[in-house]
């Protein structure tokens, strides 16, 4: 009996033996083209992450909820942040020309802020894009700006007006453009 058990053991390892996977070259090539297949996917999906997060911004940048309209301009304000190391407060936002092609050169010197107390303090700098201001503003095209004020004595909660004074390119002003009760966001 066990003589047939041994047998039985012994035929059932030859049979395994010779019906099974001889080559395995064929499936280790196939195996590495998947794991390269998945690897293209991967970059794939972090370049569509990566699009994606830079179309969510530019949404939001466009829907921004704080926005005004005058003179054929559209002002958006996305952020205001204060930096409490420096003294600084920085405006932040998409401006947008409605009209036809003109000039859009803010007055930093009578650009200004007011806080709950009273106190004003003038703009340092406005930058849209990396230029100081737009000679030839093309209708439909939203440019970000931002307005840098320094030396802020103390970190104020909101700001209750800022008032942004505009010129052509003759110098004359445009209506002054204005904002009320901008919560300023202190790191």
């Amino acid at each position: 009996m066990k003589k047939i058990q041994f047998l039985s053991l012994l035929m059932i390892l030859l049979h395994a033996t010779t019906y099974g996977q001889q080559n395995c070259d064929e499936l280790q090539s196939e195996l590495k083209n998947k794991e390269e297949i998945i690897a293209g996917q991967k970059v794939n999906i972090s370049k569509l992450e990566n699009e994606i997060s830079y179309y969510k911004e530019a949404l939001n940048l466009l829907n921004s909820k704080i926005a005004i309209e005058q003179d054929d301009f559209i002002l958006r304000i996305n952020s205001v942040t204060g930096k409490s190391d420096n003294g600084i407060v920085i405006i932040e936002g998409l401006v947008e020309n409605k009209g036809i092609l003109r000039a859009f050169r803010p007055q930093s010197y009578k650009t200004l802020i007011y806080d709950a107390k009273g106190n004003n303090y003038k703009a340092s700098e406005i930058k849209f894009g990396n230029l100081d201001n737009l000679q030839e503003f093309q209708k439909n095209l939203p440019i970000k700006f931002s307005i840098v004020f320094n030396k802020i004595g103390e970190e104020m909660p909101v700001i209750r007006n800022l008032t942004l004074v505009v010129a052509n390119r003759t110098g004359s002003e445009y209506q002054n453009m204005i904002f009320k009760n901008l919560p300023v966001s202190w790191e």
